[in-house]
């Protein structure tokens, strides 16, 4: 049904879709497969340095920039909003989940240096 799949996989259940991200044309693809026809649509590129993301409810995920954690609209893609800054605690977030409105995720510490 796809190839070259990145390291993002989930399911939302209200929106009754599958979603990963696709590498292609150098870049990663949000895509998802519709779990009642089976179709494989590719939405939109990601910003390059993402490679993980979570859903926030059914029209929204977030994924991070650095220490900052935006929301996506997947129904209009160009609809992206800041949502969290953690650049006071982290460097780099990766490996992200939100459920019952809390967001966890992986972080590297956040160097001393300065």
């Amino acid at each position: 049904m796809a190839n070259d799949i990145g390291r993002s996989l989930s399911y939302n259940a209200a929106a009754h879709a599958f979603s990963f991200t696709v590498n292609a044309d150098s870049q990663q693809w949000f895509t998802t497969l519709d779990d009642e026809n089976k179709q494989v649509q590719r939405r939109f590129a990601l910003p390059e340095q993402v490679q993980d993301y979570t859903w926030v409810d059914e029209n929204h995920i977030a994924y991070a920039i650095g220490a900052k954690v935006f929301r996506r609209n997947v129904s209009n893609p160009t609809e992206i909003q800041p949502w969290y800054d953690f650049a006071e605690y982290c460097g780099q977030i990766s490996r992200m989940n939100y459920l019952n409105e809390t967001l966890a995720f992986v972080c590297e510490q956040r160097s001393n240096e300065q």
